[in-house]
């Protein structure tokens, strides 16, 4: 049996398989006319499908080889992507928001609600406003612009955090820290995790995850950007699967053989 659709119905696990598509054809800006023809010709095929399985088999042999041969150019994509390349903004949100869904489910928590993950406010943690920036050498003018707004530089926060931390943008002090002081007191436990601090217990689910994500910030600097750009990567890689595996995980010249019977 296909256990990675247990308990769905046919139009929820199309559902599924029609968001992991949307999610890397946006992130690798194919326009909408470069797959329209292939959306009419998959739903034809999809007429009188009455069971999971013949859905399985089409993302096998048509949607999956057609997002496989995009994949060294996704990687490439969203390691540079702005977090602005999501727009509109509760696009941003509903992001950002399935990624901590993913991490959540991963280290054995509850993630927020849609509903909560909407009212959240987008955080640039290298913030867009500085004061003393002579006092770091960290960014030049050019770097700052380009990292200040990549998808590895943001995250979701509560308002009156966000409000806590608003003057935490001189160079010349511990910004980083006051930062991560507060944004350990919310809800969302990817802004948690800028916090070093913020463990549960010992070999418990989180902190092998943390482990595992390499997931460790004691500053913010270029580096840190990349490197939690490449960690919202691999969850996003684990959140939007096609057929029960991530699309790395297929074979370039056969994915039948993949599919997990």
């Amino acid at each position: 049996m296909y256990q990675f659709y247990f308990g769905l119905t046919i139009v929820n696990y199309l559902a599924q398989q029609i968001e992991s598509f949307l999610f890397f054809s946006n992130t690798l800006k194919i326009q909408t006319k470069s797959y329209e023809r292939r959306f009419t010709d998959w739903a034809i095929k999809l007429r009188g499908k009455r069971n999971i399985e013949e859905v399985v088999n089409l993302v096998d042999e048509a949607v999956i080889p057609f997002l496989r041969g995009y994949l060294s150019d996704f990687k490439n994509s969203f390691l540079q992507i702005r977090h602005y390349d999501y727009n509109p903004q509760y696009r941003e949100r509903y992001i950002l928001g399935c990624l901590n869904t993913e991490l959540c489910k991963q280290a054995g928590l509850t993630p927020l609600s849609p509903d909560n993950i909407q009212k959240l406010q987008i955080e640039h943690i290298l913030p867009q406003t500085l004061i003393n920036l002579d006092a770091s050498d960290e960014f030049d003018e050019e770097e700052r612009d380009k990292y200040t707004f990549m998808l590895g530089n943001t995250t979701l926060l509560e308002s009156q955090i966000n409000q806590a931390i608003n003057n935490c943008n001189d160079l010349s002090t511990d910004w980083f820290g006051m930062k991560q002081a507060e944004y350990i007191h919310s809800n969302f436990v990817l802004t948690k995790l800028l916090n070093d601090q913020y463990t549960i217990g010992k070999n418990t689910g989180l902190n092998r995850l943390k482990n595992k994500l390499n997931c460790q910030f004691d500053e913010w600097t270029k580096t840190s950007i990349e490197q939690r750009q490449q960690m919202l990567m691999e969850l996003a890689f684990d959140h939007w699967q096609l057929n029960g595996k991530r699309l790395d995980e297929y074979d370039r010249a056969s994915t039948v053989n993949n599919i997990e019977m």
